[in-house]
């Protein structure tokens, strides 16, 4: 894959987090009275946490000299992580599910990553 998805990869928290806080009240529920300086602090802050496994890959990836193909299957898997628990959220409202966030999509960045590389080297991919 190209850039535009590394970028993408690393913008798709950041994109959840700005519509969920833009579309977060519902109908019963009023939109507080939050400062615009507030809401971007907010949002940067959660956006930090929430693509630190992307970012933190992206940079693993630069120091160890990773393949592109390497690179992006960690990336992809970190952003189905974080796909699978917005949608486990938004079902059961369980925060306490978050903290386990971090860990797993790491986990899932490393086996992915790990795979794309011994089918690299096993010669099963095209180059």
């Amino acid at each position: 894959m190209r850039a535009w998805f590394r970028i993408a990869s690393v913008i798709l928290p950041l994109a959840v987090i700005a519509i969920g806080t833009i579309a977060g009240p519902t109908a019963d529920v009023p939109l507080p009275q939050i400062p615009l300086h507030e809401q971007l602090f907010f949002v940067a802050v959660n956006w930090l946490f929430f693509a630190a496994p992307q970012v933190i890959w992206l940079a693993i990836a630069r120091v160890f000299r990773f393949t592109p193909r390497v690179c992006d299957q960690g990336l992809a898997a970190a952003d189905l992580v974080f796909l699978f628990f917005c949608i486990l959220i938004f079902t059961t409202h369980g925060v306490l599910f978050w903290l386990f966030y971090l860990p797993l999509a790491f986990i899932a960045s490393i086996l992915a990553g790990g795979i794309a590389r011994a089918a690299n080297t096993a010669g099963l991919t095209k180059r």
